[in-house]
């Protein structure tokens, strides 16, 4: 499964220390298109999906983030404190999500649980540019995880308990 945390909703701007989970890769993206922020997208095995999910929700800050976890066919989304699992269609389960983030101060338009099946930020339509480079719309990379390319050039102590089952097939960045 593919994660997205913004470093800014972590204490320290930390992962969890020994998250079962490695950064693919990191980039700049405006919040709102405005509000600057730091996205750490993660590559997480499935069955490690409810662990990362819960490990991350007892971090996440209490007010304005959430995270996800996502493959073709289901979504976890990640509230400090609770974890929604939305499958692909079920507009139900979404609206429930939404529910649940409005108590934690996320506006509806951050919260487009559908669209994030296909595109990382569905908010941030013709964007500005941030950097350089595009700062949201990615379309969610199709890759196995022989694929995944690593971008983690500041390295993370969070990754230390990555077992090497879950890293065989992942080159590590330098």
């Amino acid at each position: 499964m593919r994660g997205i945390v913004l470093r800014e909703s972590l204490p320290g701007h930390n992962l969890p220390l020994e998250l079962p989970a490695i950064v693919v890769r990191r980039y700049p993206h405006l919040l709102d298109r405005r509000i600057p922020v730091n996205v750490l997208e993660l590559q997480v095995t499935s069955y490690r999906a409810s662990d990362v999910a819960f490990r991350l929700a007892s971090v996440l800050l209490p007010q304005g983030f959430y995270a996800h976890l996502v493959d073709e066919r289901m979504m976890i989304v990640i509230f400090p404190r609770c974890v929604i699992q939305i499958p692909r269609g079920d507009e139900a389960a979404a609206d429930t999500a939404r529910r649940v983030g409005a108590l934690y101060g996320i506006p509806d338009r951050q919260m487009r649980f559908q669209e994030m099946f296909t595109i990382d930020h569905p908010d941030s339509e013709a964007e500005p540019m941030l950097d350089g480079a595009p700062s949201g719309h990615s379309p969610a990379p199709n890759r196995t995880s022989g694929e995944a390319v690593v971008d983690d050039r500041r390295g993370d102590t969070a990754l230390s308990a990555v077992s090497s089952s879950d890293t065989a097939n992942l080159e590590r960045g330098s």
